[in-house]
């Protein structure tokens, strides 16, 4: 892009979720600004927020007050700012088929800048003829007024047939997220954990994520003989909150448990632990994954297909079937007794290196915004 302070040099980030999870796609769009600063470039990012609303040097982090439809206020919101600030950025980029998203690049049409469009997941959609519609609406629009749809992962791509889709597969910092044992003997008597094995759960709790999974894997008979530890990190998803810690509060075995919640950085967490489990419904390219593998820890994921992908690529890794709490735990009750296999670490470590590295997840966006900014012939 262009020299320094210029509108070719900006960019108008645009998010649906709030940017201090744990991980996902408020992470990556928190980690993307950081790098893209890094080069220079001036980056203006939208996004909810959990706490009161809060606005810091070209970040706005709104409190959604609205009861009803608060993707309306979300998408006003934003469209407010990109308007207010229109003269900094030249190129907008939205995540997910989201009402804020096509709002976004309705008002970018309008300013005559051009869009690009990160496809993460194709979500479910909710029950009701209404919310069909809607959403099928929205679908439409946003790839209408995108100027480069991009999916996470060849299967995304595929959820969307018939489409033109660039792939750009998530990536993760392999420096910050990498397996060191002095970080490993500082936090495992922080946490209380002796020899035990560790199994760690970092994601959005939703059933979605297939957290119910994890507490039914948990109360199962399998398990009963065995030690080990989980930690839990992540928050709940808001209409889940409840039955979730009904769920977890009736489990058996609760010294097993550790409840750790939300944490500003997981790293050194997945440093305590042995095992990273992910019992996802659906996914596109799940960064939490992608930091457990980093950080060398066998997996056990069931086998929606994304999973399946990345321990074939890596050659490393167990799959269980996917809503099968027993299965589930049968694979937890086997790593317990079998122990891990030699070198499954490395190798996800290594497959994250050569398909999933942050740095060229950065550089493949950085080469659309230029592409896109440049003047249409």
């Amino acid at each position: 892009m262009h020299g320094k302070g210029s509108v070719g040099k900006g960019l108008f980030l645009a998010c649906p979720y709030p940017l201090s999870g744990v991980t996902g796609v408020g992470r990556f769009t928190r980690d993307l600004k950081q790098a893209l600063e890094t080069q220079g470039m001036t980056v203006v990012v939208t996004a909810p927020s959990r706490a009161e609303s809060e606005t810091g040097e070209a970040v706005y982090n709104f409190h959604l007050r609205w009861k009803v439809f608060p993707s309306i206020e979300l998408a006003l919101l934003t469209a407010y700012v990109a308007l207010r600030r229109r003269r900094e950025f030249q190129v907008i980029h939205v995540h997910q088929i989201h009402l804020q998203s096509l709002v976004t690049m309705m008002v970018g049409r309008v300013l005559g800048r051009r869009s690009v469009l990160t496809l993460h997941v194709r979500v479910p959609i909710a029950a009701g003829v209404f919310r069909k519609i809607g959403q099928r609406l929205i679908e439409r629009g946003c790839f209408s007024f995108s100027s480069a749809p991009v999916a996470v992962s060849p299967f995304v791509a595929s959820d969307y047939g018939g489409r033109s889709v660039t792939v750009i597969e998530n990536g993760v910092d392999t420096e910050h997220f990498r397996r060191t044992e002095t970080t490993r003997a500082r936090m495992r008597p922080r946490l209380g954990i002796g020899a035990e094995m560790v199994f760690i759960f970092s994601s959005r709790w939703a059933s979605g994520k297939g957290f119910d999974l994890v507490a039914e894997a948990l109360a199962s008979r399998r398990l009963v003989n065995h030690s080990f530890r989980l930690l839990l990190l992540g928050d709940a998803a808001p209409d889940e909150l409840e039955e979730l810690r009904v769920r977890l509060e009736n489990l058996p075995n609760q010294n097993r448990i550790l409840s750790i919640g939300p944490v500003p950085d997981v790293a050194d967490y997945l440093s305590a632990s042995d095992v990273f489990i992910l019992p996802s419904r659906y996914e596109g390219m799940p960064l939490a994954l992608l930091e457990a593998m980093a950080n060398e820890l066998p997996v056990i994921l069931s086998d929606i297909p994304v999973h399946r992908l990345l321990v074939e690529r890596a050659g490393a890794g167990w799959t269980f079937r996917s809503g099968d709490a027993d299965d589930l735990a049968l694979k937890i009750a086997n790593a317990v007794k079998d122990g891990l296999p030699p070198n499954w670490g490395l190798k996800l470590r290594q497959s994250v290196l050569k398909h999933n590295r942050f740095a060229d997840t950065v550089q493949a966006y950085r080469s659309i915004y230029e592409r896109l900014a440049r003047p249409a012939e």
